[in-house]
């Protein structure tokens, strides 16, 4: 009898086993899946509520060749070549397109891009230079170094008052 017990005992273990296994695949699956459409649905509501989450969006594309990027750190004005990828301003603020032009204010600088791709950049900081961003709540998040992008249809200009008065009044009021 006591053997019967122990193997019955046995068999019921097993049996419970495998069928935990069977149906944990599925659980596991279902409990996944709802995971993911949760942070899909939170994400889409934010983007809807004009927020924007970080990794996930371009903000601005202009010519595909200079993009307005949303990071972790902070929102970046980049240049995309064929042979090069390099971040022109750090930290950017406000961006607008006005006359075809866009105009960008950062922490780092300015820039006006007109519909030709040719991009004019004054740094508010030097070369070489580190720059601090730090978030909201007035925590220091990231330093870089500010570096210049060797491209043709990039032109660093050496004081603001380079830019025309009307592409002046416009980044100032940004």
């Amino acid at each position: 009898m006591k053997k019967h017990f122990i193997a019955i005992l046995i068999i019921a273990v097993i049996s419970s086993f495998v069928i935990l296994i069977l149906n944990i695949k599925p659980l596991l699956k279902w409990s996944l899946d709802a995971f993911w459409n949760s942070i899909y649905e939170e994400i889409d509501r934010e983007e809807k509520n004009g927020k924007i989450v970080a990794g996930k969006d371009t903000i601005l594309i202009w010519g595909n060749m200079y993009e307005i990027g949303h990071f972790p750190c902070d929102n970046e004005l980049t240049v995309t070549t064929k042979d090069l990828r390099g971040v022109l301003l750090h930290d950017v603020k406000k961006h607008k397109v006005k006359e075809n032009k866009l105009y960008v204010v950062s922490e780092s600088g300015y820039a006006v891009i007109d519909k030709n791709n040719l991009c004019r950049v004054f740094l508010a900081v030097t070369e070489g230079e580190l720059l601090d961003i730090y978030s909201k709540d007035g925590k220091k998040k990231f330093t870089f170094q500010i570096e210049k992008v060797d491209e043709e249809h990039i032109i660093y200009l050496s004081d603001f008052n380079q830019f025309t008065e009307e592409e002046r009044k416009i980044l100032n009021n940004l």
